[in-house]
């Protein structure tokens, strides 16, 4: 049996990492693995006490533990049994792991050293030695594209394994794709961040907008956990848009799956801003639902896009200037889109390295 410890497991989506999980989870079930989840919901490693017991539900057939803080480790203990591995997909998420005799695995799902780089702090962060902590511990170190061990120790590198993610096909996502887009509509879905190119983004938006004035933006997504935040980036957002383009962009907030797929099906094209990705996830998930993406060029969103890659935030209004101008090379694109997902990034194209990896951990 394979025990998954993750954060905000599905239907509870908070970001990439419940969306990425909750598909490996699904996708591994398919493949008749068993498995069990514990969820850190809302998880504080400080907090002392809760409301009450952990929760338990079923994802998809799959029994999940939901825990909020440390005082529901040993229940959590008692929830997982006898696991064959343990999958950490959180370096902070490795507690639990310690306290179970059974070989785990590790996935970076965010390179926190990169961040800490980027963000040009002096010193490792908590996450980052958290990390590298759980990744000196495990027996294996997956990465869901090539360019993110470059973002790791030297000394792990001996010990990663390269298992892209994957998106589910589904009835959605093939309706989406067929639908015309008349309307020259810009998307952006995730997270606010600086790390996610959130003030670029709004840039972005001015920009495309003085060169198509008929451009309309859909801004998905902020942070559910953290609504002050949220609100200083809506704030910033009013304050970097000119009268003209906040009338032409519609801030709907963190959007559940069925939402989302309609904001794909009016959307031509994706932007992707971030400043570093693991995995374009997000991309992928557009594209499933026939969006052609334009994106910044960093290690996860090459590994993705055959087009579409530019070399920076600045440059991408000019790159939408012709998606948005002629509806039939975007009609195109969607298509083109739409059909390299389906060849390369499907769940099942996937799945069965992740269960040689587990047998491998597993049998010594």
């Amino acid at each position: 049996m394979i025990v998954h410890l993750t954060r905000d497991h599905p239907p509870r989506i908070n970001g990439g990492l419940s969306t990425a999980v909750g598909g490996l989870v699904r996708a591994l079930r398919d493949a008749g693995v068993r498995q069990r989840v514990v969820s850190f919901d809302a998880w504080r490693p400080r907090k002392k006490k809760g409301a009450g017991p952990p929760r338990r539900d079923e994802t998809d057939g799959i029994p999940v533990l939901r825990i909020e803080g440390p005082h529901h480790l040993d229940e959590a203990r008692a929830f997982i049994e006898a696991p064959d591995l343990i999958h950490v997909h959180d370096g902070f998420l490795d507690e639990l792991a310690e306290r179970v005799d059974a070989p785990s695995i590790l996935t970076v799902h965010v390179a926190q050293g990169e961040l800490r780089r980027l963000r040009q702090l002096p010193e490792p962060t908590r996450s980052e030695r958290a990390q590298l902590a759980a990744a000196e511990r495990a027996v294996a170190v997956t990465i869901p594209s090539e360019g993110v061990r470059d973002a790791l120790p030297v000394s792990l590198h001996g010990k990663t394994t390269v298992l892209p993610l994957g998106v589910h096909d589904h009835a959605r996502a093939r309706h989406a794709a067929a639908l015309p887009r008349p309307e020259p509509r810009v998307l952006y879905a995730g997270r606010f961040a600086d790390i996610k190119g959130t003030a670029e983004l709004f840039d972005i938006i001015e920009a495309t907008h003085q060169r198509v004035p008929a451009a309309r933006f859909t801004v998905a997504g902020g942070l559910v956990d953290n609504p002050k935040s949220e609100a200083k980036w809506r704030r910033q957002l009013d304050a970097r848009l000119s009268p003209n383009a906040r009338a032409a962009t519609d801030v709907t907030g963190w959007l559940d799956p069925h939402a989302l797929a309609e904001a794909y099906g009016s959307a031509r094209v994706l932007v992707v801003p971030s400043r570093y990705e693991t995995f374009g996830l997000s991309a992928i998930e557009a594209m499933l639902h026939g969006v052609s993406v334009v994106a910044t060029d960093t290690p996860g969103l090459c590994a993705v896009l055959d087009e579409g890659i530019v070399a920076s935030a600045d440059a991408i209004p000019e790159a939408l200037v012709p998606i948005l101008s002629d509806p039939i090379l975007a009609a195109r694109r969607g298509r083109a889109a739409a059909a390299h997902v389906r060849e390369r990034h499907l769940w099942p194209k996937h799945v069965h390295d992740y269960v040689a990896l587990y047998r491998h951990v597993i049998d010594g």
